[in-house]
């Protein structure tokens, strides 16, 4: 090596060019060493596993915002658009209803009312993200009773003079479309449209009946590549919409109400 000078403007060389370094020393303590490999673990644990791995804490996150919306279509003859020239609806007879006055059959889960035929526009009312859909109307007719300038009091503003139910023909032969959309707000280009997506009705193992009956397209994963099984009594199961040729999703009322559980009057009619 070469030969230094012992100081340097009068500073002793070596403390001019000292430089610090870790000393590292070895503690003989069991229960110090399970305590520090155990902290080590659970650090590694929750930053590893919980924070990158399952909350997937290493991606930009954003929130998505989503639109929908719901169009009823009344049975139609081919399952025809209605908007299209010589397009025919598709009822049953009022007379092979069993809940309509005007058939001789029986009815034992209700009172029979008179029917009525109500294509889409009369039987639904679209709300922002929900469809109220009509199977039985009740009309009160009313005639104005009395004001503040005739009388004092006034017990009853309205006296009603009549009231109408009746039923609507075929409510879960209807069909409803779901048009839906996603967007990423803080990414412009993470944006689709339904028909983009490939979506499912959810079906509760409860209620997986149905399940047997949509076996061919019915999944018991959401991802779509695992067939549902007969065998899987409690495995709720995901089938597959019917599709427009706009690739748009659209399902009968009668397989909505049948996926949760209920049905019009708890006696869901066959199809035709």
């Amino acid at each position: 090596m070469p030969c230094l000078p012992e100081t340097m403007f009068g500073v002793d060389v070596d403390l001019l060019f000292a430089y610090p370094t870790a000393k590292f020393v070895t503690i003989l303590d069991a229960r110090l060493g399970i305590f520090k490999y155990a902290m080590t673990f659970l650090i590694v644990c929750y930053v590893g596993i919980y924070q990158l791995w399952f909350q997937c804490s290493y991606l930009e996150l954003s929130p998505v915002q989503g639109a929908v919306r719901f169009t009823l279509q009344q049975p139609t003859q081919d399952s025809c658009d209605p908007t299209d020239a010589g397009c025919k609806n598709n009822f049953n007879s009022v007379k092979e209803l069993d809940y309509c006055s005007q058939s001789d059959m029986e009815y034992p889960n209700g009172k029979k009312y008179p029917c009525t035929f109500l294509e889409n526009i009369g039987a639904q009312v679209v709300m922002d993200k929900s469809i109220l859909i009509t199977s039985r109307i009740t009309t009160y007719d009313q005639v104005y009773a009395c004001n503040s300038t005739h009388t004092p009091t006034c017990p009853y503003i309205y006296n009603e003079t009549k009231t109408t139910t009746k039923y609507s023909v075929d409510p879960e032969y209807f069909t409803v479309l779901i048009d839906h959309s996603v967007i990423a707000t803080a990414f412009a280009d993470v944006k689709y449209a339904s028909s983009e997506l490939e979506g499912r009705l959810y079906v509760a193992p409860a209620h997986n009946k149905l399940c047997k009956e949509y076996k061919k397209t019915a999944y018991a994963e959401v991802k779509g590549d695992e067939k549902w099984q007969d065998d899987g009594s409690d495995l709720p199961c995901y089938i597959a919409p019917n599709v427009t040729a706009q690739n748009l999703d659209f399902f009968s009322v009668d397989v909505l109400l049948r996926a949760s559980g209920t049905s019009l009057d708890n006696a869901v009619r066959p199809p035709k």
